[in-house]
């Protein structure tokens, strides 16, 4: 039962990035927002994901990632028998979830290490402060639902 309450707040987390990033795909269209930016170039600022040349995302990668987002969503669900999906591929994909997110909150601290061209930006301080012990709590309770 606990490790279930974990699933269900990450996969909810997931869901409601793969959300955000769905709105910032159709922003340029008006069928969404730059929130929390302006416009692309300050949510990028704010958010990350622009390239080293300074090339914005296209829409299409950004609705890419919401659908690895809800995927990640989905497969940590099923792992945790609240959705009718079984089989290896569900098993170690939940566990993918997992470690990725853990990843990325562990890496985290050494992004503008890696990604020089972030330095300066609200994105480096947002990143420190924000993104990256968000992406280790929900890597831990990921992992720990896993487990229970």
């Amino acid at each position: 039962m606990p490790g279930s309450v974990l699933i269900i707040l990450v996969a909810g987390n997931l869901i409601g990035l793969a959300l955000l990033h769905l709105l910032w795909a159709g922003a340029r269209w008006g069928l969404g927002t730059y929130w929390p930016g302006r416009d692309m170039d300050s949510l990028m600022d704010l958010a990350g994901g622009r390239s080293p040349s300074g090339r914005n995302p296209h829409e299409a990668e950004t609705a890419l990632v919401a659908l690895l987002l809800l995927t990640g969503a989905m497969l940590l669900l099923g792992q945790g028998g609240l959705l009718p999906l079984e089989g290896a591929f569900v098993s170690w994909g939940a566990w993918a979830i997992a470690v990725a997110l853990l990843l990325r909150g562990t890496l985290g601290f050494f992004d503008t290490a890696i990604r020089k061209y972030y330095r300066g930006l609200p994105y480096e301080r947002l990143n420190r402060i924000c993104y990256t012990p968000y992406a280790l709590l929900l890597g831990l309770a990921a992992l720990t639902g896993l487990l229970l």
